[in-house]
């Protein structure tokens, strides 16, 4: 299993602040290795040496407080996403973001008083041997860098000057003062260690306090830490009004960010950030009470006698009756018949979403005939949250609802496009809008990377919003002839799971969050809920002569996990002489080179059965391009020229790689470009979605760009 994408988006806010941190000590190390300089107290030179130094100092210390918050925010921002994706719980994340935050207050007041209340308790004192030294009192930790260099006469009158230097406190008493002379006998009886550079002329006091190098590890770190809670409890009693509003304001910070922060969603294209504290207050909800959310249908195995309803609500359903009108094509009144549907499955999914209820219901729609519309009411019961009562929903002011099974004769013809990688924009609406008035089709194919929620369940919004799209622009509104109302005319879907559905390849069904509920494609074992395990690949017979299996490229399951199931199902005499067609995320034959491990393992695995069984179109994604192969067969070229739109020869054309909207260009390709992989046919940066209209001698593929111009054909020709 690979590291989930969304690791990696929190780990971006938490180590560029802390790579801007270590900066920051890095630069302190070189240029500003003496502490006493960094805390802005100088012992020796001028006053405009020290007017320059503190000047210099303010920036870095309004640098470095601004570096280590963030660094300390990102930190807290990290914890608060792992609270929100489960691996952490909250409370874990709020008690160390209130620990981080306290302890970077405190070490904070500590280093900005530490100056200030030495002045209250330094003495300049004479000493025969010295012309001066600066004693300091237990209760600090750091030794005091002594000047003793008498080679100039400036020092010496330096020297006689500081000598009369008084370092009191600017609100002194007699009993302050009376502290002062009693700590100062005790310095006396202490023993002062001398250690001398032998580079400078300096010498470092140790005093009681001061941590002993030669103590173990533990030692050292229990004698820090009782030293630094002695240092926190003299800078509270230093400035006790500062620093107790200070704490409190890192008691409310800390406990703030993981709270405003919670149930984040960090998700791409486009990169956004919500929490549910800001989806709340700034997003409108797609799901609301008393309403259906959504309505859509799924592509079962055989939609010529079958349809898988879904319904999204706010509500818990207590009942679901679905009234279905039976109609022939002709639409004569005597021809109609009515069937009642009572049966239902349903879901919550409270343990994802948790800014709103939602609950998802199945109903599936069985023995049906084929090529014929249907026409469907449904009467949603739920009781309503607030007041309790029990409430009839709609959706979107529609209360009738169409749809037409699919045809299975052998004359038949069915139509359908395919598209991958979605980012919704006016590329990805002018496709949808071209594909659904000038092609009509029956049903719709999504290759994967249909959000980008990346695994992370707080970003449903993602979801609602390509549900939206869908409904707007493939599922049609159609207003009734009397004039009286409109219906909605649905157009099933069909999807197959790519990496962003997952959060990365190679991950597990926990890890995928949506996918495996909000589309089924079969509801067989459907008890209490959705089973975990379900497959991530299936098939679908949408025709009596093609049939489209939907694959998983290593998402949830390999390559070598499908191989024989694949083969079993194919082998069937019910797909045996179908038109096989095959669509999945990641292509085995990439737009730049063959390598990789899931090309490479899925060429090892696939195209044997894809040879043995005669595919001729295989639908890949994932590269936010347009792409076509030659026609291939056991990795050679068996058909090489590319302005041939009419072939009849055995082989497999790899198409599309993913550009649903997502492609920043729209570039046509060339027939004719020489800086192809030998395997291409054609390659460029450019939206567009393949329409196939497949019959049982002859199956189209054309590619269409945004604007409407057709940017590639294959005629294919079944002998």
């Amino acid at each position: 299993m690979t590291v989930p994408y969304k690791i990696s988006y929190f780990l971006i806010f938490f180590t560029i602040p802390l790579m801007g941190a270590f900066l920051l000590l890095f630069i302190r190390f070189l240029f500003l290795e003496n502490k006493h300089h960094i805390r802005s107290y100088n012992y020796n030179g001028d006053n405009n040496d020290n007017n320059r130094n503190n000047k210099r100092l303010k920036k870095y210390f309004i640098l470095s407080i601004f570096l280590y918050t963030s660094a300390i925010i990102g930190f807290i921002f990290t914890l608060s996403s792992f609270s929100s994706w489960n691996y952490l719980p909250i409370e874990l994340t709020t008690i160390g973001s209130i620990i981080i935050l306290l302890f970077y207050t405190f070490y904070q007041l500590i280093i900005q008083f530490e100056v200030e209340r030495k002045k209250q308790v330094f003495k300049v004192r004479k000493n025969k041997n010295k012309k001066y030294f600066i004693q300091s009192p237990p209760n600090f930790n750091n030794g005091i860098i002594l000047n003793n260099n008498n080679n100039s006469n400036n020092r010496d009158d330096q020297s006689n000057i500081k000598e009369n230097i008084l370092l009191e406190s600017l609100n002194s008493s007699n009993s302050y003062e009376e502290q002062i002379e009693e700590e100062e006998e005790e310095i006396d009886n202490q023993e002062t260690i001398e250690y001398s550079h032998p580079s400078e002329n300096k010498s470092f006091y140790y005093y009681n306090n001061q941590i002993d190098p030669r103590l173990s590890f533990l030692e050292r770190c229990k004698k820090r830490i009782v030293y630094f809670i002695k240092d926190i409890i003299e800078t509270i009693k230093f400035k006790p009004k500062l620093s107790i509003i200070l704490i409190l304001i890192s008691l409310f910070i800390s406990i703030m960010i993981p709270v405003l922060l919670n149930d984040v969603c960090i998700c791409s294209h486009p990169m956004n950030v919500s929490t549910s504290f800001t989806r709340k207050l700034f997003q409108d909800s797609y799901c609301k009470n008393g309403e259906i959310c959504f309505l859509y249908l799924t592509l079962p195995k055989d939609p010529s006698t079958s349809m898988i309803l879904q319904i999204h609500t706010f509500n818990k359903p207590l009942n679901i009756i679905i009234t279905i009108t039976t109609t022939n094509n002709n639409n004569s009144k005597d021809q109609q018949e009515e069937v009642i549907i009572s049966k239902f499955n349903f879901i919550s999914m409270s343990r994802i979403i948790k800014d709103y209820p939602r609950y998802i219901s199945y109903i599936d729609f069985n023995g049906l005939k084929e090529n014929t519309n249907y026409s469907f009411k449904v009467n949603f019961t739920s009781k309503e949250i607030k007041s309790g009562k029990q409430v009839l929903n709609s959706y979107d002011g529609v209360d009738q609802f169409k749809f037409k099974t699919f045809p299975n004769q052998s004359d038949s013809m069915v139509k359908f496009v395919s598209g991958g990688d979605i980012v919704i924009n006016k590329d990805s609406k002018d496709l949808a809008k071209h594909a659904s008035t000038n092609f009509n089709p029956d049903f719709i194919v999504v290759g994967g990377d249909i959000v980008y929620e990346d695994g992370i369940g707080s970003c449903y919004k993602r979801w609602d919003e390509k549900l939206s799209f869908f409904n707007t622009y493939f599922n049609m509104k159609i207003s009734n002839s009397n004039g009286n109302g409109s219906y909605l005319f649905l157009k099933p879907i069909l999807l197959s799971i790519g990496n962003h559905e997952a959060g990365a390849f190679y991950q597990t069904h926990k890890q995928v969050p949506f996918y495996f509920k909000y589309f089924l494609f079969e509801l067989d074992g459907f008890k209490d809920g959705i089973d975990e395990n379900k497959k991530s690949y299936h098939i679908h017979k949408i025709a009596s002569h093609t049939s489209i299996t939907s694959l998983d490229s290593c998402v949830v399951s390999t390559w070598n996990q499908q191989t024989q199931w694949l083969d079993d199902q194919w082998s069937k005499e019910e797909f045996n002489n179908t038109n096989k067609l095959v669509v999945y995320h990641h292509p085995i034959y990439p737009a730049w080179n063959l390598d990789g491990l899931i090309p490479e393992s899925g060429r090892e695995a696939m195209i044997p059965i894809f040879d043995k069984f005669r595919v001729p179109f295989v639908f890949e994604n994932h590269e936010h391009l347009f792409r076509r192969t030659k026609q291939l067969k056991e990795n050679k070229i068996v058909y090489n020229n590319s302005t041939t739109t009419t072939t009849t020869t055995q082989g497999t054309y790899f198409a599309g790689s993913g550009s649903f909207g997502i492609s920043p260009t729209n570039t046509i390709p060339s027939d004719n470009d020489e800086s192809l992989p030998w395997y291409l046919a054609k390659r460029s940066y450019c939206n567009h979605l393949w329409y196939i209209t497949a019959s049982q001698k002859e199956i189209l593929v054309e590619a269409f760009a945004p604007n409407g111009d057709r940017i590639d054909k294959i005629n294919y020709v079944k002998n």
